[in-house]
């Protein structure tokens, strides 16, 4: 790899531990000040509620919605190319930076993990309802959707014998 190309992967993995840090540094303020809102607990699953006056956990609950999701892929991707950097870096230096860049990377995504970035925002509730949430009462049903959708069967044609 040429020298430029080096270059511009070392710049890249430091704007990644740049906006990475900044980013958990940012929720784990809004954390604090939401009285240590996340990670949340078994008893408290379900769908954030958000306040009229705007909150400091609605504050919180903005940021992991538009930041959270992206934090997972970029400390995934810093934490996959300074693994792979640090063995193809050209200097010490270079996989110096690698190295330190990988471990922001495992940091990062653990402390995104523990947090439930996702999790605390009911993603996974979208295609199904989980274990502790309940259908609404008036909720269409899968046979309502049958029942109402027409027939696609071709009728059988009978073999002569």
């Amino acid at each position: 790899m040429s020298s430029l190309v080096h270059r511009l992967v070392i710049f890249g993995l430091l704007a990644c531990v740049i906006w990475v840090v900044a980013v958990a540094a940012c929720i784990e303020v809004r954390n604090a000040a939401a009285g240590f809102y996340l990670p949340r607990h078994g008893e408290d699953v379900g769908k954030w509620r958000i306040s009229p006056g705007g909150s400091p956990r609605d504050s919180l609950r903005r940021l992991v919605g538009v930041l959270g999701p992206v934090q997972y892929i970029v400390a995934s991707f810093l934490l996959i190319l300074g693994l792979v950097y640090s063995r193809l870096g050209n200097t010490p230096g270079a996989r110096q930076i690698a190295v330190a860049s990988a471990l922001v990377g495992l940091l990062a995504l653990g402390l995104a993990l523990y947090r439930g970035y996702l999790s605390s925002l009911d993603y996974q509730s979208a295609s199904a309802p989980g274990p502790n949430q309940a259908t609404p009462v008036n909720a269409p049903t899968a046979s309502r959707f049958q029942a109402e959708r027409p027939s696609r069967r071709v009728p059988e044609q009978r073999r002569s014998a």
